[in-house]
């Protein structure tokens, strides 16, 4: 007797909660898209990144690395940071309906890149993301790019 009241409980509960349930299991994914300029890239060539916000609140990027890239390995995936900083920066807002931008320059390599952003919701404006109080983060990808070596005139 006790189980089924546990389950209608259980049910009202989640009944009443369900939007909070949803923001926090999936908040607005589909409405965040990045995209690259290249899908095959040779090194010295740039490739814009851009991320859309297609969602109805303020999403935040990272203050001094908005976007990151990762480089293929034998052993999986490797994160590497566009720049390196002394300060985390304040919080980047990206509007919703906007997008944001970075360009990047293909370092001297061969092989798989991919880029990503992690992206915030629910932040305290104007601080930097570790003060910010943020609700969630979610890691978002775009589209793989091959990198082929320059060829070398013979």
């Amino acid at each position: 007797m006790k189980y089924p009241l546990f389950l209608i409980v259980l049910a009202a509960l989640l009944v009443t909660g369900c939007d909070w349930i949803d923001e926090i299991i999936d908040p607005e994914k589909e409405l965040i898209e990045i995209t690259v300029s290249k899908l095959r890239a040779a090194p010295g060539d740039e490739i814009t990144i851009t991320l859309f916000n297609r969602g109805e609140k303020t999403v935040f990027l990272e203050g001094c690395n908005q976007i990151y890239y990762s480089t293929k390995s034998d052993t999986g995936w490797v994160d590497h940071a566009m720049r390196i900083c002394f300060w985390e920066g304040y919080e980047q807002p990206v509007p919703a309906g906007s997008a944001h931008t970075v360009k990047f320059v293909v370092p001297v390599m061969a092989g798989t890149l991919r880029f990503y952003a992690p992206v915030y919701r629910g932040c305290k404006p104007d601080l930097p993301i570790s003060q910010a109080e943020c609700v969630t983060m979610q890691r978002y990808y775009a589209p793989d790019v091959a990198v082929y070596p320059t060829r070398v005139p013979r």
